[in-house]
């Protein structure tokens, strides 16, 4: 919703698919431009539907991956999966407007653009003081691009995922289930950061780089620590939302 937006500002149609089997049919039946393909969607991911859409006996628009994973080996396997580009999450304006035109011909947006966040750190330090519960440049920057009643259904959204989120997080502290928290982690890291949600998205991605790295020792404390963040902001998240410079 948040890509859309962005694109729509600029004069862009954008039209979207809610998992992979939906994108295929959405590229078998119209024409694009440019395809933005999420990695992990429900009932098929992002690569898999890009290998299905490459078997498609039509003249296929550019495939650009956009995905929170950001090592570079990832970004190999999505190229060689058949992907054509790469786009790191948080999604920014600028960033994502820069790379659909090197793919599209765009007129020069309008509103105010953010720099892209280093996403590539194989490790951070946390601490609550390091960051805000809202970036309000983002805040700020998304109401430019969308509205102030179309953010809020963006973070009303945001909510209701993550809601589904914090119980499968909680489901993998207790089954142990290690994948399941990495997804849900890897989830939250990516579309906390797009909305400008710094202090829920870099505890999330510090839990998951720990995990990548085998550190366990303070896995569940940790889980807990953000459930209490994810508190926090459900309680104060409208205000925030309604804060001005």
């Amino acid at each position: 919703m948040v890509g859309g937006e962005i694109l729509k500002k600029t004069g862009c149609k954008v039209d979207y698919a809610t998992n992979g089997k939906e994108a295929i049919e959405k590229v078998r039946q119209n024409t694009y431009d440019v395809v933005l393909m999420d990695i992990q969607m429900p009932e098929m991911d992002g690569v898999t539907a890009t290998q299905h859409i490459r078997k498609l006996d039509k003249k296929l628009p550019p495939i650009i991956a956009m995905t929170a994973y950001s090592m570079q080996e990832d970004k190999e396997r999505f190229i060689s999966s058949g992907m054509d580009d790469y786009l790191s999450k948080p999604i920014r304006p600028e960033p994502l407007l820069t790379k659909i035109k090197q793919w599209v011909r765009l007129e020069e947006a309008g509103a105010p653009l953010l720099p892209e966040m280093e996403t590539e750190a194989k490790s951070i330090s946390f601490s609550p003081e390091q960051y805000q519960m809202v970036n309000q440049d983002t805040i700020d920057s998304l109401k430019g691009m969308a509205g102030e009643d179309m953010l809020l259904e963006i973070f009303e959204d945001f909510n209701r995922e993550a809601q589904g989120l914090i119980d499968d997080l909680v489901s993998g502290m207790k089954e142990n289930d290690m994948a399941l928290i990495k997804t849900a982690l890897h989830t939250i890291k990516g579309t906390a950061g797009t909305l400008g949600l710094d202090r829920i998205s870099k505890f999330a991605q510090y839990i998951e780089n720990n995990i990548k790295n085998d550190k366990f020792d303070n896995l569940n404390q940790d889980i807990r620590f953000l459930l209490d963040i994810f508190s926090n902001y459900f309680e104060n998240y409208r205000y925030l939302l309604k804060q001005e410079k």
